[in-house]
């Protein structure tokens, strides 16, 4: 008997987990519960996203916003849904945003980026794991006839 503690998953717990290599072969299936993955690599795992997620706190809190909040009052660029201007609270919710649609591309530690409303928020594994904010804005024309 394998002294090996387990803690249960549901599913939808589980799911962020199903792509990785190690998933199907350390986890069983629990029968009307979800999964029992083992103690030990689901804090391997936790603490792999604890990481990251500190790192994007880091990019938020050295980001100047400020900066940002001029340049769309200047170009008069409005988001959908927002009263006025975007201020540093609505940028930080896209932030956040972006880092959850590519959070488990993150974890699995391939390259990959999300980009909305000016912000692109990139991870670059070869360049030791990178975490990148950056504030694009275009400008483009489109003439017709």
């Amino acid at each position: 008997m394998s002294d090996e503690s387990y803690r249960i998953l549901s599913c939808d717990e589980a799911e962020a987990y199903r792509n990785e290599d190690w998933f199907f072969k350390e986890s069983k299936s629990v029968v009307g519960f979800g999964w029992a993955i083992p103690e030990k690599r689901l804090l391997k795992e936790l603490d792999k996203k604890g990481f990251y997620r500190q790192k994007l706190q880091e990019l938020i809190d050295e980001f100047e916003f400020w900066k940002v909040e001029n340049i769309m009052e200047v170009l008069e660029w409005t988001w959908a849904g927002i009263v006025g201007y975007p201020r540093k609270d609505d940028m930080i919710e896209v932030v956040k945003s972006l880092y959850d649609s590519i959070e488990n591309r993150i974890l699995r530690e391939e390259y990959c980026y999300c980009a909305t409303g000016g912000f692109k928020l990139t991870f670059i594994p070869e360049e030791d794991n990178e975490l990148s904010l950056i504030f694009e804005a275009v400008i483009s024309s489109v003439y017709g006839n």
